[in-house]
Formats: structure tokens, C-alpha cells, sequence
């Protein structure tokens, strides 16, 4: 193609000049007529990528329901729909995003997008057994992509599956090492396997690439364990800031109650008590916020929360131990005693459950040491974390008879019987 020019005057030849032009070569004409329509394909591509690009920033403009209407009225577009179920995922909504993904994904299986986004929404949905047919297809369809190899780690990860799920994630992020989210995942790994130093040189790499609250969050656990305390409340603060949820408050609340000293006790209060704001149900929270009265020798408030604690989980030991302490602090002999009798009878078995919890973390969940800790749960009266942990375990080892026997176990009632807290209207009116 000629240059963009102003085209050269013909120079002024004497009369009867003869001037002879010489055709062009032929294959010179069909190397331009090659080149002209490669740059037709090329600008057509390019107007083509343009136009879609500014269809997603419009789209990122709309809410989730006007996307969802548009998408519902429009099943065949591609691009709005993935638009809309990526949004709708955002925002939790993932029935609604199973609406408009299955069918575009089952009419072309060959669209890697749409079968991730479909396997994104049933997992999100709680059909992770309809999911899985879907990660196994298009991590064959696309062994290189990135993406599906990521949201395939966590898929894992979140079923129980921490092994596999981070050799996927290795494989992450040699493909695409700004990946700030698996190099979380993978920090977050090595932290539960107690490998704090790895866990913070990763969380470092996810800090740095895609700083968030759950980076924050375990960064400051990592921190913690390796005994870099400062360090470690500079990011749970960080966390507060990025994402003020109750499970920042709560951490930071945890963290400053361990520094210790007035000043930062009661600071730690007031980060429990958002937290049980946005979750009046959390009971590690009331747990924490029971502690913490008692440290500051606010003994009332303390049997107050720590009562509510054991009414929504009676089955927690030591629950009946700060409260029987805290009974015994305002001279109240008669109800520590009874709390306290509470707490030696289950003391022994939530013990038993740490351990086996234990064993169960550090082994990656091997199947002697889940069926353990399913045992463990059983015997503490906590069928409803026996029945979680075995429809993990069930996914591995679907055949095995064991699980069948404990799962009927489960559905059943308590076995283990926990004498009432002693009344006490006047600290449940408070």
C-alpha cells in the first residue's frame, strides 16, 4: 500500500516524446492484492475486538438485574451473557446465573468460557457433583489455559482436595505468575500445613500483585506464627480497611486481644462487637468478646455473652469453664459449680477433637484420620460437623461401607446428652 502522500506532479515532456510504461509484474500484483485483503481481515478483526470491548464497558455500567433481564430477553449473545454471569457470580446470585450460562454452554461444548462460567455457577449454587463433569472437560479442552486451571484448583481446594488443588495451582502460576489470587491459595496451603515461612513468601507475591482482605487476613496468621506481631497487626488492619466484614473485625479483634494491655483490650471489644453486628450467630466471636470481658473484670457482661454462646453451641467445653469461673468471680458458688461440672464431662472429648482435627490438617485429610475425626465429632455431640465432614470424605471414597455406617450415625439423633445451664434471668434479660 502506497504511503499517505501528496501525489507527485508529472514532469512536462517536449512534443512528440514518446514514453513507453512497462506493465506491472504479475506476481508483484498478486503480492498486493494479498496484502490489501490481509489488512481488510485485520481492520474487520480489530473493529470486531473494539466493538466487543466497548460492549463489556457498557455492560460494566449496568446492574446485575438489568444485565440478567437483557440476557433472559437475548440467550443466543455470547457476550452479554458471560458478562451477566460473571456479575451475578459477584454478587452471590448464582441460581440466577445457572439461568442463563447452561444452556449456552450445553449448545457448544467447545466454548471453554461458557463451560467454566456453568461449572462456576453449579459449584456456587451447591451442585458441586454437576460442576465437576464440567472442570473435567474443559481442563482437557484447554490444558493451558490459565484460568480454568485456577478456578479447577479451587473447586479442589474448597472440597477438600488441598493436594490436588495445589499442584494445579503451580501450574497456575508458571502459565501467568501475576496471578495474584493463586499465589493467595497456595500461601494459604502451606500455612494450614504449618510451613509459615513458604505461606509468607507467597502471600507476599499475592500482596503485591492483588492486594485484598483475604490477603490482609492470612498474611496476618503467617505473620503471627512466625512471631512478627506488629507486622502481623499492620495487616489485620489493612484487612479492616480493604473489607470490613465480620471476619476482619473479628480477627483483629483476636490479634489485639493477644498483644494484650488495657488499651488494646478494649480496643479489641469494639472489633468484636461490629463483628457480631454483621453475625449475631458467630460463636467463636462470643467466645472471644466472653474472654475479653473477663480480662478487662467485666464478669456480668461476660456470663452474659458466654450464655448466649452456649445456647446456640452447647456442646462447646470450654464455654462452661469461663462462665463457671466468671459465676465464681461475683461469688455465685452454686451455678460455677454446676458449669463447672458441665465442663469436666466435656472436656475430655472436645480434646479429642482438637486432635484428631489436628492429625487430620497435617495429614491432608488421609482417610483413617477423617474417619477419626468424624468418630471424635460424634462422641462430642456434634453431629452437624460429623455430617460435613463426611460428605467431603464421601467425594474421595465413595465406595467405602465405613462412611455409609457413620453417615447413618449422623442423621441420627445426639447421643450425648448436656445438662441445661442453670437459670439465671436475670443476666438472659440483660
Amino acid at each position: 500500500m502506497p504511503p499517505f502522500r501528496d501525489k507527485p506532479k508529472s514532469p512536462k515532456l517536449p512534443l512528440g516524446t514518446s514514453v513507453s510504461v512497462s506493465p506491472v509484474p504479475a506476481t508483484r500484483t498478486r503480492r498486493l492484492t494479498v496484502l490489501g485483503f490481509t489488512l481488510v481481515i485485520l481492520l474487520a478483526g480489530a473493529v470486531w475486538v473494539n466493538a466487543e470491548s466497548f460492549l463489556r464497558w457498557q455492560y460494566s455500567r449496568w446492574s446485575p438485574d438489568q444485565l440478567l433481564s437483557a440476557s433472559l430477553r437475548k440467550p443466543e449473545d455470547r457476550v452479554l451473557a458471560h458478562a451477566t454471569v460473571a456479575r451475578l457470580l459477584e454478587a452471590g446470585r448464582a441460581e440466577d446465573a445457572q439461568k442463563v450460562i447452561l444452556s449456552l454452554a450445553e449448545r457448544d461444548p467447545s466454548d471453554v468460557t461458557s463451560s467454566l462460567l456453568a461449572a462456576r455457577a453449579l459449584w456456587r449454587s451447591g451442585e458441586p457433583d454437576r460442576a465437576g463433569p464440567y472442570f473435567d472437560r474443559i481442563l482437557k479442552a484447554a490444558p493451558a489455559n490459565a484460568e480454568v486451571r485456577y478456578w479447577a484448583a479451587e473447586f479442589l481446594y474448597f472440597r477438600g482436595y488441598a493436594e490436588a488443588a495445589e499442584e494445579l495451582l503451580k501450574e497456575v502460576i508458571e502459565l501467568d505468575p501475576k496471578r495474584g489470587a493463586a499465589w493467595l491459595r497456595l500461601g494459604e496451603i502451606a500455612l494450614n500445613d504449618e510451613h509459615y515461612a513458604e505461606a509468607l513468601r507467597q502471600l507476599d507475591r499475592a500482596e503485591k500483585l492483588a492486594p485484598s482482605g483475604e490477603v490482609a487476613r492470612v498474611r496476618a496468621r503467617a505473620l503471627k506464627n512466625l512471631g512478627r506481631v506488629p507486622e502481623a497487626e499492620a495487616a489485620a488492619r489493612a484487612a479492616v480497611l480493604r473489607e470490613p466484614t465480620t471476619t476482619s473485625y473479628a480477627e483483629l479483634g483476636e490479634l489485639l486481644q493477644f498483644i494484650g494491655g488495657e488499651e488494646k483490650l478494649r480496643e479489641a471489644q469494639t472489633f468484636f462487637l461490629r463483628s457480631l453486628d454483621q453475625d449475631p450467630t458467630a460463636v467463636d466471636t462470643m467466645k472471644l468478646l466472653g474472654i475479653n470481658y473477663r480480662m478487662l473484670g467485666d464478669h456480668r457482661a461476660a456470663i452474659r455473652i458466654l450464655r448466649r454462646a452456649l445456647r446456640a453451641a452447647p456442646a462447646m467445653s470450654e464455654g462452661y469453664l469461663l462462665l463457671g469461673q466468671s459465676y465464681q468471680s461475683l461469688g455465685d458458688v452454686q451455678r460455677a459449680r454446676r458449669c463447672l461440672l458441665i465442663y469436666d464431662r466435656l472436656e475430655p472429648l472436645e480434646t479429642r477433637v482438637n486432635a484428631a482435627l489436628y492429625a487430620a490438617n497435617i495429614s491432608r485429610g488421609s482417610l483413617p484420620h477423617q474417619i477419626r475425626l468424624v468418630r471424635a465429632y460424634l462422641q462430642a455431640g456434634r453431629q452437624d460437623l460429623a455430617r460435613e465432614t463426611l460428605e467431603r470424605v464421601r467425594r474421595k471414597h465413595p465406595e467405602d461401607p465405613a462412611i455409609a455406617r457413620l453417615l447413618r450415625e449422623a442423621e441420627g439423633p445426639p447421643t450425648l446428652h448436656i445438662e441445661p445451664l442453670p437459670a439465671d434471668p436475670e443476666h438472659d434479660s440483660l
